[in-house]
C-alpha cells in the first residue's frame, strides 16, 4: 500500500513540476546555434580530398534497366510457364536490338557498355562518371538504373 501512495505522490509532483510556468521554456529559448561561433572562410573553401562518394568525376558501375518483358517475364506470362525456343531466341533477339539501339547515346556520354542482358532481367551494365548517371537515366526506355556493387560468396 505504501509503495503505491508513493508512485501516486511522485506522479503528482512530477505533474506540478511539468506545468509549473517557465521551466520548459528556458532551454526551448535557446537558440542552439548560438553554441557555435561562424568562421569566415573568405571566398569559400575548397577541400583537398573530395570524399569518393561526392566526385562526380569518379567512374562507377550501373545497371540501367530498360523498358520490355525479359525472357523470364515472357515466359511468367504465359499461360503454363513455358516458350518455345523459337520465342526464346526472338525475345532475346528483338530485347539486344533496342540495346544495341542505345549504345551510341550511351558513348556519347562516356559511358562504356560492359553487359547486356535478355533472360532474367532487360538491362545493361554501363561504367560511366558518377555525374553522368542522370544522362543515361534520361535516354528513351530507360525505366531506372542500380549502383552496381561487386559481391563473392563467403561460402566455399
Amino acid at each position: 500500500m505504501n509503495r503505491q501512495r508513493l508512485a501516486a505522490l511522485v506522479a503528482a509532483c512530477s505533474l506540478v513540476v511539468a506545468l509549473m510556468p517557465g521551466t520548459g521554456t528556458v532551454l526551448a529559448d535557446r537558440d542552439p546555434s548560438s553554441r557555435f561561433t561562424e568562421i569566415d572562410l573568405g571566398d569559400g573553401f575548397t577541400p583537398k580530398v573530395r570524399p569518393y562518394a561526392m566526385d562526380p568525376t569518379q567512374r562507377v558501375t550501373v545497371f540501367v534497366q530498360l523498358q520490355g518483358d525479359s525472357v523470364a517475364d515472357v515466359r511468367a506470362n504465359s499461360s503454363d510457364n513455358k516458350i518455345s525456343d523459337a520465342d526464346k531466341a526472338t525475345v532475346e533477339r528483338d530485347l539486344k536490338a533496342k540495346q544495341d539501339s542505345l549504345r551510341p547515346d550511351i558513348e556519347q556520354r562516356g559511358g562504356t557498355v560492359r553487359g547486356q542482358y535478355q533472360a532474367a532481367v532487360n538491362g545493361i551494365k554501363v561504367e560511366i562518371e558518377r555525374g553522368r548517371i542522370a544522362d543515361i537515366e534520361a535516354l528513351p526506355g530507360v525505366t531506372r538504373s542500380f549502383r552496381s556493387r561487386r559481391t563473392s560468396s563467403t561460402t566455399q
